[in-house]
C-alpha cells in the first residue's frame, strides 16, 4: 500500500512547486507589448537582468507574467551578495505598475515611497551640491490616493527669484503621477502656482529613478522627459530627499485640497503663489 502511495505523493510534491522563472531574454514580444514562449502567450514567472549600457549589472527582476500581460508582484534583487538581497518590489495589473513601490535597506527593513518629504541635497552634474537651506527649504508630498504631487517651497531671502513672501510656506506647483518601468516616477499634467502655459506643460513629462539611499532617505534622478524651462533633458541635478513627519503640515494643505472648490486656501502657514 505504502508502495503505490509514494509515487501519487511525489506527483502532488512536483505539481505543488514553484516553478523556475524563465529568462526574459527567450520570450519574445509583439508590436503591443505581449510576451511569448514557442509561439504562445507566456503565463508564469521570468527572470530580467538589467543592463547598463552594454553591461549586465548585479541587479535582476523576477516578475510574474499572465497571458501574456506583465501582472503581479515585480521585485528587484542586488546578486552581489552571497545570499541575494532584495533591493524593491512593487504590483503590476494588467501591465500597470500600481505599486506601492516598497524599497529594502541591506537588514531586510522595509520603506513605503509615499507621504511627506524634505529635501536635504539637491547635486548637479557636476556633483556640487547646490542644495542652500539657508536659502530656501523644498518639501514634496506624493499622495497615491489620488496620484497627485505637490511641491512646497519655504525661502528665507527677500531677494528670491520667484519674488515670494519670506518666511512662509508656498504651494508652487501640483503635478499628476504614476510608476513607471523600473521603479521609476512618472510626473506630468503639471499645474504651478504662477502663470505658465498650460498647453506647454501638458505636453511635457518628467520620469525619474527612485533609489533608497539609507532609512527614509531617497535619490531621486532624472532620466527622461522634458524639463519646463527650454524643453532640454539634460544636465539636470540629482535630488536627494528625506522622509519626515509633520502632521500640522499635511493637515493644513490636505485641508486646502479637499475645500479648494469652496472657498479660498486657509493661510495660517501655508500660502498659495501670487
Amino acid at each position: 500500500m505504502i508502495k503505490k502511495l509514494l509515487p501519487l505523493l511525489l506527483l502532488i510534491l512536483i505539481g505543488c512547486s514553484e516553478p523556475e522563472p524563465i529568462d526574459k531574454e527567450l520570450l519574445t514580444v509583439d508590436e503591443k507589448g505581449n510576451f511569448y514562449y514557442l509561439n504562445n502567450l507566456y503565463s508564469g514567472p521570468f527572470r530580467e537582468t538589467l543592463i547598463n549600457g552594454n553591461d549586465y549589472t548585479n541587479f535582476y527582476i523576477i516578475g510574474e507574467i499572465k497571458n501574456g500581460i506583465i501582472h503581479g508582484t515585480f521585485k528587484k534583487f542586488d546578486s552581489s551578495f552571497e545570499e541575494h538581497k532584495i533591493i524593491s518590489e512593487t504590483t503590476y495589473d494588467n501591465g500597470f505598475n500600481i505599486g506601492p513601490q516598497i524599497f529594502y535597506d541591506l537588514n531586510g527593513n522595509s520603506y513605503l515611497f509615499e507621504g511627506l518629504f524634505e529635501f536635504y541635497r539637491i547635486v548637479d552634474s557636476e556633483g556640487e551640491d547646490i542644495y542652500k537651506p539657508e536659502n530656501f527649504l523644498g518639501r514634496i508630498y506624493y499622495d497615491y490616493s489620488q496620484n497627485k504631487r505637490l511641491y512646497f517651497t519655504f525661502q528665507t531671502q527677500e531677494d528670491n527669484y520667484w519674488k515670494l513672501e519670506t518666511n512662509k510656506w508656498t504651494r508652487f506647483n501640483e503635478f499628476d503621477f504614476k510608476y513607471g518601468d523600473n521603479f521609476s516616477i512618472i510626473e506630468y499634467n503639471g499645474k504651478f502656482s504662477f502663470d505658465y502655459d498650460d498647453n506647454d506643460l501638458k505636453s511635457n513629462k518628467w520620469i525619474s529613478s527612485i533609489e533608497l539611499i539609507e532609512p527614509f532617505k531617497f535619490k531621486l534622478k532624472h532620466i527622461g522627459g522634458t524639463t519646463f524651462e527650454e524643453g532640454t533633458d539634460e544636465n539636470e541635478p540629482d535630488y536627494y530627499i528625506k522622509k519626515i513627519k509633520d502632521d500640522e503640515f499635511v493637515k493644513e494643505f490636505l485641508l486646502y485640497w479637499l475645500l479648494i472648490l469652496f472657498k479660498p486656501q486657509p493661510k495660517s502657514f501655508i500660502v498659495p503663489f501670487d
